[in-house]
């Protein structure tokens, strides 16, 4: 036997006992410390608020300026064309058109040139003195008529058509959006009418 556990067994009971209580406390205080942890401080988070979307600022359209007026000329110019336009008729008792060698015609029964709305007919001879270069017209082509009043309406060429002569109704048509309308013969000796038709483009 150790002289450790001689010394024990000398030793009186109550002390043991005493003994044995405070090594117990201590180890229970110290396993106590060791399971506490501090918490730290809770945080609360906060979405920061979504920055306000600014008014709309919408600028009122500005209405086009209403433009009409009687054309005085007419000019192609990637067709070196350019021509005085008179007033001109058809009269339907004899079949005859208002026609001149060297100008175009404006068709006083059709609407008058506005970048509003209304459809214009203008015609003239197929010569060189006045539309034989519209026979190499390409679509998106431009046909400017400048008016009395000194403004002008641009066309862009859309597309054509080929009637007989007794197909005046075109003369008579009118359109929601402004449009132009020009009207030729074939040719020289020919019956057959071309009519080319022309998108509003732009005024001025």
């Amino acid at each position: 036997m150790s002289i450790f556990i001689q010394s024990i067994q000398k030793t009186p009971l109550f002390l043991r006992v005493v003994a044995l209580y405070l090594i117990a406390g201590s180890l229970i205080w110290g396993g106590s410390q060791m399971a506490t942890v501090e918490q730290p401080n809770s945080v609360v988070a906060y979405a920061a608020p979504l920055p306000s979307k600014p008014e709309s600022k919408v600028t009122p359209a500005v209405a086009t300026e209403a433009i009409s007026g009687t054309p005085v000329r007419v000019t192609v110019s990637r067709l070196n064309i350019d021509l005085p336009v008179e007033n001109g008729s058809y009269d339907e008792k004899t079949g005859k058109w208002t026609l001149g060698n060297n100008t175009a015609y404006y068709a006083t029964v059709s609407d008058l040139p506005s970048n509003q709305t209304g459809s214009t007919f203008i015609y003239g001879h197929n010569n060189k003195s006045a539309f034989a270069g519209l026979s190499h017209i390409a679509v998106g082509d431009v046909v400017t008529l400048r008016l009395g009043n000194t403004h002008t309406i641009s066309y862009s060429f859309s597309h054509d058509e080929r009637v007989t002569p007794e197909a005046t109704n075109v003369l008579f048509e009118t359109s929601e959006q402004p449009r132009l309308v020009i009207m030729t013969c074939e040719g020289i000796f020919s019956n057959v009418r071309r009519i080319m038709y022309f998108d509003y483009k732009e005024s001025a």
